[in-house]
């Protein structure tokens, strides 16, 4: 059933349920103020009737049209009583049934009830009794009833149709947001965006759009997360078929009966060539993968000059015959991000070597610098230089020169790694002239997360 029918049902069955509750508070009170004016009727009537009372009944002609005259009332029902003598209007109890007392009274006569008042004037010797059946009230208040239940069944069908009215309009704004919920839920980036002024609409609204925000964030978390297992299975299978298939060769040659000693220690040869390679493109291949999947919430406070320092002395060691010099500009001693302290070792690490090989043994300078909001690193080399239109692809993987001996991810994950913080790396020419400069900016505060 939809909430506007039950609305209007509602709305149908509590109504007629005031009305006759009000009604039943009503008739009682109705009935006490019914019971007094005929009391105070009765009074008036012997009242002006009283006075009159022996002239009236000695009338030899019609004594009771000469009653209703006086009392301007056709349906009062006098007993007149002078000196013993009594003249009836009406219908009336018996004579013996009324009493001899003045004031307001009630009698029975057989099935019927009836009410009264009497005066007398004890002087004249008259009496006067104006009574009225009790009936006639019973019958007033039994239409007073009737009217209620009347008004309530009145009532009842026009509420529902009122009440139908305004549920629909009532609940229009659920409508709408039935109608922009169907319309969002299976569209990922769609909001509904919703306001109509009722809060409690406009809350459920902005609660579904918060939802819908998360949805959207984990589908996207989800298919990153594939990309990357399948950049990743695939980064593997392409860089491990060349020394799988050496080492293939290599065993060829060891199992082939006519192999010479000269032939077989070359094949030796090739296998620990193939499987220092292997052993290097796997130490690649895992920090790249941790460049991929790294999760925000592994960001920590990282003291970039610190760090700056322990990666020179470890290129230092893995590159002896290379100079390694640092030039530090703007504060840098209190460098510190938010950041993942791994990955921009990593960075580091990577543009170090990268510099140590392509440099030609020239020096190979370390700069950072700080800016507001904002870290810089550079690192020059004095070698041959990038050419302009290489200075976009060398980020791509496997993208490198036919003399390098790496493997062609060593830039790939400096830019995963930068990307991931947010910050930038690009390649250019060294302001003397000669060799590359690589610079990468870093957001010092704010992304991805700042820990509490």
């Amino acid at each position: 059933m939809k909430l506007s029918t039950r609305f209007a049902w509602m709305s149908a069955a509590t109504l007629p349920v005031l009305v006759l509750a009000a009604g039943a508070a009503l008739v009682p009170w109705e009935s006490a103020d019914l019971r007094a004016e005929r009391d105070t009727h009765l009074h008036a009537r012997a009242e002006l009737l009283l006075p009159q009372a022996g002239s009236l009944a000695a009338q030899s002609a019609e004594p009771a049209s000469r009653v209703r005259e006086a009392l301007q009332a056709p349906d009062d029902a006098v007993v007149i009583a002078v000196h013993g003598t009594e003249v009836a209007v009406g219908t009336t109890p018996p004579a013996a049934a009324l009493p001899a007392a003045d004031g307001l009274f009630s009698v029975r006569d057989g099935v019927r009830t009836w009410r009264g008042y009497s005066a007398s004037d004890t002087a004249a010797g008259t009496r006067v009794w104006v009574v009225e059946p009790e009936a006639v009230l019973t019958a007033k208040v039994r239409r007073l009833r009737g009217r209620v239940w009347l008004m309530a069944l009145i009532v009842s069908p026009v509420t529902f149709g009122v009440g139908a009215l305004l549920g629909r309009r009532t609940i229009r704004p659920l409508t709408v947001l039935r109608d922009r919920a169907g319309r969002v839920s299976a569209g990922t980036g769609a909001r509904i965006d919703l306001r109509t002024g009722v809060e409690e609409i406009d809350d459920v609204a902005a609660v579904l759009d918060g939802a819908l925000a998360r949805r959207d964030e984990q589908e996207r978390e989800t298919v990153e997360a594939w990309q990357a297992a399948r950049s990743f299975a695939a980064t593997a299978a392409h860089e491990l078929r060349t020394p799988l298939t050496a080492v293939q060769t290599a065993l060829d040659v060891l199992e082939h009966p006519g192999a010479g000693e000269q032939d077989r220690g070359a094949a030796l040869v090739d296998l620990r060539e193939a499987h220092g390679r292997v052993l290097g493109l796997l130490d690649v291949l895992r920090a790249l993968s941790r460049a991929e999947l790294t999760r925000p919430e592994s960001f920590t406070t990282v003291d970039l000059a610190e760090l700056a320092e322990t990666a020179l002395h470890a290129a230092r060691a893995r590159h002896p015959g290379v100079p390694f010099e640092t030039r530090e500009t703007g504060g840098a001693d209190g460098c510190t991000m938010i950041g993942w302290a791994d990955g921009v070792r990593m960075v580091l690490d990577n543009l170090l070597d990268n510099a140590a090989v392509h440099g030609a043994g020239g020096v190979v300078m370390l700069g950072l610098s700080q800016m507001p909001d904002t870290l810089m690193v550079t690192v020059d080399d004095g070698g041959p230089g990038v050419a302009p239109e290489l200075r976009a692809r060398i980020f791509e993987r496997f993208s490198k020169s036919g003399s390098s001996p790496g493997f062609g991810l060593g830039l790939t994950i400096v830019a995963q790694v930068v990307a991931l913080h947010g910050g930038t790396v690009e390649a250019g020419p060294a302001p003397t002239g000669r060799g590359s400069r690589f610079t990468v900016r870093l957001p010092s505060q704010g992304f991805p997360k700042v820990p509490a």
